[in-house]
């Protein structure tokens, strides 16, 4: 079993790597072990995802604020269950939650799983702003690439570098390539 390390008020302590919860509630489990689950798992899970998707949507990159009411469009591939449904509008603070089976165009996405998420932002965002800051991205990662590519076109680098060096040179071109693509793809 795998461990990740988290922290509290206490210190750190080991939490497996398949469970949602954190550092106090892995103390708790540890010190006051009380026997049987009494949350069904799935209730567990649900509201990991929520954590996960509300932060996504509202902070991430759009910095939205939470006050701000949302829209969410799920595409259930995996016939999740509806019934922590009003958890997740009272927790995401969404105005509307409605399943889709298409794809939502022009709306902010991600999965979880293999589930789809679409958040309409029309309203949300400055969408002037939004490209500025695409451009600008798109201005630096093409400015790294060129400077990666400087490195594998000069022969004395590539020859008297180690291998290794020469390798992960490679690898950021590769990586910084598909950014850019992905980036002009976006615009």
């Amino acid at each position: 079993m795998k461990f990740r390390k988290e922290f509290d008020s206490i210190g750190s302590i080991n939490v497996p790597n398949d469970k949602y919860w954190g550092a106090s509630t892995q103390r708790s489990k540890k010190y006051f072990d009380i026997g049987e689950i009494l949350v069904k798992p799935i209730l567990i899970q649900s509201i990991g995802i929520i954590k996960k998707s509300a932060a996504i949507v509202h902070r991430k990159d759009k910095q939205i604020p939470n006050k701000d009411s949302l829209k969410l469009f799920i595409k259930n591939n995996e016939a999740t269950s509806k019934s922590t449904d009003p958890l997740v509008s009272r927790l995401a603070n969404l105005s509307e939650l409605s399943y889709t089976s298409d794809t939502i165009d022009g709306a902010f996405s991600f999965r979880v799983k293999s589930n789809e998420f679409f958040v309409p932002l029309s309203d949300s965002i400055d969408v002037i702003a939004e490209l500025e800051k695409l451009r600008s991205e798109l201005d630096y990662t093409q400015g790294f690439l060129k400077s990666v590519m400087g490195k594998l076109s000069n022969e004395r680098f590539v020859n008297n570098a180690p291998e290794q060096v020469v390798a992960m040179e490679r690898k950021k071109q590769s990586k910084r390539n598909l950014q850019v693509d992905h980036r002009h793809i976006s615009y």
